[in-house]
């Protein structure tokens, strides 16, 4: 009886420890660490107030925002250089990181 409880809650154990490995993992693949250019990480300053503003403006929509607030995202990021705002985002978790 002792002996199976003790089976149990190894078994419990390392499932716990498998899950937090998976999702170590999963993070690691959404944030790739990247060297930032100066240039990047001056654009991405400029581009901080309308980006605020417009974070804002999403915000307040609440769960179902506009599809052009959204796009307002992509506008801003390009307005700034970036290819697209997934690239502007990279360089957002990247400088996060460091900070």
């Amino acid at each position: 009886m002792v002996g199976s409880v003790l089976r149990i809650a190894a078994a419990a154990l390392a499932l716990t420890g498998l899950l937090a490995v998976g999702q170590l993992q999963a993070q690691e693949a959404a944030f790739k660490q990247m060297k930032l250019t100066e240039a990047q990480i001056e654009n991405y300053l400029k581009a901080q107030g309308e980006l605020n503003k417009q974070f804002e403006k999403i915000e307040q929509a609440g769960e179902q925002p506009d599809k052009t607030l959204v796009q307002g995202l992509e506008a801003i990021a390009k307005k700034y250089g970036f290819s697209s705002y997934d690239e502007l985002d990279a360089i957002m978790s990247n400088i996060s990181f460091v900070l």
